[in-house]
């Protein structure tokens, strides 16, 4: 199993042949934890690993290296690959795929603790996440990674990094660059206003009401600013879809 990961790594381009075959092997990894009292010590996959979540094509497999390099790590080892990536920010911050790798791994560790991370680890996820922000240029990052940025912000960014994110965010609303409001950056924005309620405060009259609407949609409960302007949205539909919306909100948080 260690020489077909070995042969998958070493390769510039991986056939889709060769991908098929390491599909399976990393399912099967993903669901192995370590043990401090097993002969074998799974550390031996991870710079595999590590080299297959930030090079590989297939947004499928850094996916699942990914989630393979999570379970498979303990707490210390993976301290060790978060200040590792860190320190190759300069290399990783040139690709795509290294890009989307890494905010894939920092989603994944954060979906896996609920949001409850353990303070032994999130130090290095923050300085991860800061290394990446300082890094690339947020409004070329596709669909995808933004997403990843925005759902992360949440519990890693700092809370000047948070203004930036939503400046820059209002400021791709305003220019349609989010193409439209079925992409995942547009749902992740809005997760973010939802999730950190103050950033709505400065910026609710500069964003359109159709993303006010998915905002009211995906809270749990609103505060005052939420609730207030929600009342003037009200009067602000015109087609009959805002309109559904807006009834649907105000009978979950009204009536």
């Amino acid at each position: 199993m260690k020489e077909l990961f070995k042969s998958y790594a070493k390769e510039e381009n991986p056939n889709p042949r060769n991908e098929f075959h390491i599909y399976p092997l990393l399912t099967m990894l993903s669901h192995v934890t370590p043990s401090n009292t097993a002969d074998y010590s799974l550390s031996v996959f991870h710079p595999y690993l590590i080299k297959i979540f930030l090079q590989s094509r297939c947004q499928k497999i850094r996916e699942l290296s990914a989630v393979a390099l999570i379970t498979t790590t303990q707490e210390h080892e993976f301290i060790t690959i978060c200040q590792w990536l860190f320190e190759h920010l300069e290399y990783i911050c040139t690709s795509n795929n290294a890009i989307d790798g890494c905010f894939l791994l920092l989603n994944l560790c954060l979906e896996r603790h609920y949001g409850d991370i353990p303070e032994a680890i999130i130090g290095s996820l923050q300085q991860l996440f800061q290394g990446l922000f300082d890094g690339i240029n947020i409004e070329s990052l596709a669909d995808i990674p933004f997403y990843y940025l925005l759902t992360s912000s949440k519990y890693l960014a700092s809370d000047e990094n948070l203004q930036k994110i939503a400046d820059i965010g209002i400021d791709m609303l305003q220019n349609k660059k989010f193409g439209d409001e079925k992409c995942l950056s547009f749902s992740g924005l809005a997760e973010l206003f939802v999730f950190q309620q103050d950033l709505w405060k400065d910026r609710k009259d500069k964003v359109p009401l159709k993303f006010r609407l998915e905002c009211y949609q995906l809270a749990n409960e609103l505060d005052v600013e939420f609730l207030d302007q929600l009342y003037k949205d009200f009067g602000e539909v015109k087609r009959d879809e805002e309109l559904m919306m807006v009834c649907f909100i105000f009978s979950e948080y009204v009536l």
